[in-house]
C-alpha cells in the first residue's frame, strides 16, 4: 500500500512539473507588468500608445507600448477600441516586455466616480 502511495505521489509531482513548465513558456520573457498613468499620445495606425506613469517623486516616466490587435480595451465592463482613447485619459495597462519593447495586452480607461462609463 505504501509503495502505491509513493508511486502516485511521484506521478503527481511529475505531472505538476510538466504543467508548470508548459505554463512558464506562455509568460513572456520579460514577465508581466502594469502601469497606472495618463495617456500622452496615441498612434492608432501604428497601434502605439505612450502612457506617463506618475512616480512617487512627483516626476513622470513615459512608457511607449505597442498595442496588440487582440488586446482588450475597456471602460468599465464595456469594450472599446483604441480610437476611443485620447491624450489626457487615465488608464491602467497590463503589458509584457518583448524583444521589440513593451507590448500592451489589456487597457482599462478609468473614469471619475461621478461619471458613467
Amino acid at each position: 500500500m505504501e509503495h502505491m502511495i509513493t508511486s502516485r505521489w511521484r506521478w503527481s509531482l511529475a505531472l505538476l512539473v510538466l504543467v508548470l513548465t508548459a505554463a512558464a513558456d506562455l509568460v513572456p520573457a520579460g514577465g508581466l507588468s502594469d502601469v497606472l498613468g495618463t495617456v500622452v499620445s496615441i498612434d492608432v495606425e501604428k497601434r502605439v500608445i505612450v502612457v506617463r506613469e506618475k512616480l512617487s517623486s512627483g516626476d513622470g516616466k513615459d512608457i511607449t507600448m505597442t498595442v496588440t490587435p487582440k488586446a482588450t480595451i475597456r471602460i468599465g465592463r464595456r469594450e472599446i477600441t483604441l480610437e476611443d482613447l485620447s491624450p489626457g485619459d487615465v488608464v491602467a495597462v497590463a503589458f509584457s516586455q518583448g524583444k521589440g519593447g513593451a507590448v500592451a495586452d489589456y487597457i482599462e480607461k478609468k473614469v471619475p466616480a461621478n461619471q458613467k462609463p
